[in-house]
């Protein structure tokens, strides 16, 4: 094997360390059908830029060094770009500006490159050695993750679930059928009426059912995957570096740590059906609901792309980007996207009705969790309508209500 040809095989090392890295930095937040979707995304991002690379350069060195410096910008845009927004706070890299740079930089390089004399130097032992250095190292590091349990730092709540020990060979008096609704953003019935002057219909139906309604309820946190992880575990969140930011990492934890519960356990040992209506899956229970979020797991690496990075930041700006009137092509776009979003909640209330008939006939308790984007963009109004038929419908069945 020639040695050009070895250091393409050699290229295909990159991506691995990629993942590696991603894996150990993310440690039991991924799942592994999209590890494997990003390699093999990776893997043919190598093959393009090195098949390219192989084209350009005769000499095996300056191939791999192109090929290599130009998978390191593919990768490490994102780190680099967050790098340098944070070290400097009044700076703001803008697209219209860096893209440019980032092509004019390539041909430069190319034009060096064939300029240099690099026969006989040692760059691709040196590079080909980084690379086995640093996949050597990830892997060590991942097998500390491994035999150290690490996915157990995930949690945000009660961990082991010592909380409900005491109570699962416990067995009520009573098992009433339990209602979880989440309306999402939506503030507490005071504060409406404080700030608007606004009296909640929707408080008045309950209490009329003889229903109780914490309408002074607060939350401690800033942020809906934090409140209801302490919700269902009923504890506070301790591990919490910061409360007030909110990162791609704190998606994904939130999401680990709601999988798994104080109440959804507690309510499991006594034999109660649960209906998982909300936007997260639980573990043995996945979402009947709208499901978010499922996509969010494999940004915390593919975000550091240029690809993605580029397509999550400016990407809006090219869906219509050949359409002869491109304002009314992108009004009519995010028009149909709201009109899914209507749809898809309509239909939402109505699955929620139709469980609710069928538990109510099988006289078995149960656990209801239902998640509204109420008033969360892009919902922010006409959905009261869909709430109040969704409550009036658990009212006049009968059913009831525990909080």
């Amino acid at each position: 094997m020639n040695e050009k040809k070895l250091y393409f095989l050699f290229l295909f090392i990159f991506p691995v360390f990629f993942i590696l890295h991603g894996i150990n930095e993310n440690y039991g937040l991924i799942p592994a059908k999209e590890l494997l979707a990003l390699l093999l995304k990776y893997l043919l991002v190598t093959a393009i830029i090195s098949s390219v690379s192989w084209l350009l350069f005769k000499t095996p060195q300056k191939f791999l060094l192109f090929s290599f410096i130009m998978l390191a910008v593919y990768f490490f845009f994102g780190a680099a770009k967050d790098f340098i927004e944070d070290a400097f706070p009044e700076f703001s890299i803008r697209y219209k500006i860096v893209i440019p740079i980032i092509i004019l930089g390539i041909i430069l390089l190319y034009l060096l490159l064939k300029r240099l004399d690099l026969k006989g130097k040692q760059i691709g032992f040196y590079l080909c050695t980084l690379l086995i250095v640093l996949v050597a190292f990830d892997v060590v590091l991942l097998m500390i993750n491994i035999l150290g349990h690490s996915e157990k730092e995930i949690d945000m709540g009660d961990r082991d679930q010592r909380l409900i020990e005491n109570h699962i060979a416990q067995t009520p008096a009573s098992k009433p059928t339990v209602f979880w609704i989440v309306f999402d953003e939506y503030p507490s019935s005071i504060s409406l009426k404080k700030g608007w002057g606004y009296n909640n219909p929707i408080d008045s139906l309950l209490r009329q059912r003889g229903f109780y309604v914490a309408d002074s309820a607060r939350s401690n946190y800033n942020f809906t995957h934090y409140s209801l992880t302490s919700t269902l575990d009923m504890v506070y969140l301790n591990r919490l570096r910061n409360h007030s930011i909110v990162t791609i990492r704190d998606l994904v934890r939130g999401n680990k740590s709601l999988a798994k519960n104080n109440v959804t356990s507690l309510f499991e040992s006594q034999g109660y059906s649960i209906r998982n209506f909300s936007i997260y899956n639980l573990d043995n229970y996945p979402s009947e609901g709208i499901l978010s979020f499922q996509r969010t797991p494999r940004s915390l690496i593919d975000h550091q792309t240029i690809d993605s990075r580029i397509n999550k930041d400016i990407g809006w700006n090219f869906i219509n980007l050949f359409k002869k009137d491109k304002k009314s092509a992108d009004s009519a776009f995010y028009l149909q996207i709201n009109r899914t979003y209507d749809s898809t909640y309509n239909l939402l209330t109505r699955n929620c009705q139709v469980a609710f008939r069928e538990q109510a006939l099988k006289q078995t308790p149960s656990f209801f969790l239902i998640h509204m984007l109420l008033p969360h963009e892009p919902l922010f109004t006409g959905k009261m309508e869909l709430s109040a038929l969704l409550l009036e419908e658990i009212v006049t069945r009968k059913l009831s209500w525990s909080n």
